[in-house]
């Protein structure tokens, strides 16, 4: 699990980062406040890391673009498209494994 931990963790620093340098600082500060609390190993930064992917306007929503105002090109909008999809396809299901050991960890104490 600590592994699984520290790599979630990174996936979402390299988000927030992605986030931070394209000017998306609502979601960049919540991936920043979901990667602390899940390295502090505290079971809020799951669920609110979770939580971004629920309903319309959800993180998964987001596309870069010019007109949007986050990508200086097509082209740049294109790559940090695929790059926050990338890193989202992998974390997610990483999220979801771990909040399910915490639930069959809860219920086993």
């Amino acid at each position: 699990m600590a592994h699984s931990v520290d790599h979630l963790a990174s996936l979402i620093d390299q988000t927030a980062e992605l986030l931070k340098t394209h000017g998306e600082e609502h979601w960049a500060d919540w991936m920043e406040a979901d990667a602390r609390a899940i390295r502090a190993r505290d079971g809020w930064g799951l669920e609110h890391f979770l939580a971004a992917f629920g309903g319309s306007g959800s993180l998964r929503d987001l596309i870069f673009h010019p007109m949007n105002g986050n990508a200086a090109s097509d082209a740049e909008g294109r790559t940090a498209t695929e790059r926050l999809d990338e890193l989202l396809s992998e974390a997610y299901p990483i999220a979801l494994d771990l909040e399910r050991e915490l639930i069959d960890l809860a219920e086993d104490g």
